[in-house]
């Protein structure tokens, strides 16, 4: 197996870090619900070559407000990658603390490793995908 390799390969000389652990998918029904998540990631012209900043915002306001989930995980996000076919970021938990701590469109959920969407991050999502003047 390729995994060990690659956890060496993320590791810095000289520092000790955590084992990241790899996201899990989650059994989430991203099909169902107007729009569906892809439809939803298609109208804000979202694709993999976006930040994964505004991927995360319209994720979490999507599993928010369809499926009632007002905080997410990096194992939701990572399931709706693998549902959009992208690539999960190698240290997908750096930018949920981007957006808590440096953009202010997150707080912490109440779950440990868990991010809820607040108004600052709502009102990004409505204004994605509006042509720009």
């Amino acid at each position: 197996s390729a995994e060990p390799q690659e956890e060496a390969q993320l590791q810095r000389p000289g520092k000790q870090r955590k084992n990241v652990r790899s996201p899990s998918v989650l059994d989430l029904d991203l099909t169902s619900g107007t729009p569906s998540l892809k439809q939803f990631l298609e109208e804000k012209h979202l694709t993999d070559t976006d930040p994964d900043t505004k991927r995360y915002l319209a994720i979490a306001w999507w599993l928010k407000t369809h499926l009632n989930l007002p905080e997410i995980s990096v194992d939701h996000v990572h399931t709706c990658y693998r549902h959009m076919g992208w690539q999960t970021p190698n240290n997908p938990i750096q930018t949920f603390r981007t957006l808590k701590s440096v953009d202010g469109s997150f707080g912490k959920g109440d779950e440990k490793g868990c991010y809820a969407i607040n108004h600052i991050g709502e009102n990004k999502v409505q204004q994605l995908g509006q042509s720009k003047p």
